[in-house]
């Protein structure tokens, strides 16, 4: 009875205060003879905020401080790379180094705090950092000059969530941001200070460089004719990305991923922030089979990666659907001014298809029928496999290739199992569309006529 008595007492103290604050809040909003509209607005706002179910920050607990600063830059560090995780290279990159990643979240990361209506960036305002949403939500509104300005208002795109990142294109490149960005509700976000961080890495050499790998990459990657570059990052190929790093930190990278021992480890997590720890994506995996994935990596054939919690190879492949280019009136010849609406009328025309395949050296030939195109080589990127196909090898047919790699451009994912690796792989394939001027008669094999009679053999 004591106890529910107090219980009581206490929460009729509450209120009082509550109710106390409120009518301060209206005795201060008449002071300063406030309009009735924005009195009643600002008012709603703070009945919004108090009916929401306060979340505790760690500078308000004070038993935190009781710990040893090496625990607490371990729960900093637990904190800190969940929501990383989130993010494909980060997610990763959390695994590699323990000690790196403590000093990382402790000392190169900082909370940011969001009210509804706070601005965390202004159109024309530079760029400095990137944003990891810890709780809630923030609503871009794209400039003028923003690739987003011909979505609707209510393209999910627009929003970003716990668990997704924003603006990481300010992170690696010199940036102005092409629009504003608001919280759309109470938020809390991470954002690295690149400053600190910059200096820390100097002490952290073998972590270090798989970020400034991925920096490159990440550079050489938006600098394609292709790349959407934009404050989102719906836009970006992020595992086609990883595969551009150089070698060395990809195999830093596999390593970290086929490493044992879950309980050192912390990571990656699912979009929704579940962890996973190696023993959970690697129970199907042989040790041989491991062995296999890791020379595999080393060999620069695929890289390593989380997909939907689940430990997935990568095939990245790139093709090209050529038409003729006398199925164009003149006036949309230069493909520079060919619009998605000018090829959707092609889809149904006739293509270039590749039907078989000579070894010179053998005279054997190999019957196929598949667009012309490649595997992704090291370091390579889609834009640069695809130039590599039209000069090594659409070249011979004596056919001037035109192609724009925003014209017709596709891209398609599937997994199929990989029973000699264990694992799923996933076949990322970008396709582009080009339009073929023939300047002379391409080379032609006759066909069998009517007096063709193949004779066969027992």
């Amino acid at each position: 009875v004591a106890t529910l008595s107090a219980m009581m007492t206490q929460y009729r103290l509450q209120v009082e205060e509550s109710h106390l604050k409120l009518r301060q809040l209206d005795a201060y909003l008449d002071q300063e003879q406030i309009n009735p509209e924005l009195s009643m607005v600002a008012r709603r706002q703070i009945l919004r905020t108090l009916r929401e179910r306060q979340r505790l920050r760690a500078s308000e607990v004070a038993h935190l401080r009781l710990l040893s600063n090496t625990m607490q830059r371990a729960v900093r560090a637990h904190v800190v790379s969940r929501h990383l995780s989130s993010h494909v290279f980060f997610g990763v990159w959390c695994q590699v180094d323990r000690e790196s990643l403590a000093v990382f979240c402790s000392s190169c990361v900082e909370d940011r705090f969001y009210k509804a209506g706070d601005t965390c960036f202004l159109e024309h305002e530079e760029g400095r950092t990137m944003f990891f949403v810890k709780v809630g939500a923030l609503s871009y509104k794209p400039g003028s000059r923003a690739p987003e300005t011909s979505f609707s208002a209510d393209d999910p795109r627009l929003t970003c969530r716990a668990f997704s990142v924003a603006a990481e294109v300010a992170m690696w490149l010199k940036w102005v941001h092409l629009g504003t960005m608001v919280s759309s509700a109470t938020t809390e976000v991470f954002s690295v200070k690149t400053d600190v961080w910059a200096e820390e890495a100097v002490r952290h050499e073998f972590s270090a460089q798989p970020v400034r790998d991925y920096a490159i990459a990440f550079h050489s990657y938006m600098s394609e004719r292709d790349a959407i570059v934009s404050d989102l990052t719906y836009g970006i190929d992020y595992h086609g990305l990883m595969f551009a790093m150089p070698l060395s930190s990809r195999v830093v990278m596999c390593e970290a991923l086929l490493q044992c021992g879950p309980s050192d480890r912390v990571g990656p997590s699912g979009a929704d922030g579940t962890e996973m720890t190696s023993s959970s994506f690697l129970t199907r995996v042989s040790r041989a089979q491991v062995q296999k994935l890791r020379d595999e990596v080393s060999k620069g054939k695929t890289c390593l990666g989380v997909v939907e919690q689940q430990l997935v190879r990568f095939v990245f492949v790139v093709a090209m659907r050529i038409y003729k280019r006398s199925n164009f009136e003149e006036e949309a010849v230069n493909v520079d001014d060919i619009s998605v609406d000018d090829f959707q009328g092609v889809e149904n025309n006739r293509y270039l298809v590749k039907l078989g395949e000579m070894d010179r050296s053998t005279d054997n030939v190999s019957t196929t029928c598949v667009l012309p195109g490649s595997k992704r080589r090291e370091q390579e990127t889609t834009v640069a496999t695809m130039e590599r196909v039209v000069a090594e090898d659409l070249g011979t047919i004596g056919a001037s290739i035109e192609w724009h790699p925003m014209v017709g451009r596709s891209e398609t994912r599937t997994f199929k199992d990989s029973p000699t690796q264990g694992l799923k792989t996933m076949y990322s394939r970008t396709l582009y569309t080009g339009f073929a001027s023939y300047a002379h008669t391409a080379p032609s094999i006759p066909a069998p006529g009517e007096r063709f009679a193949p004779q066969f053999s027992m």
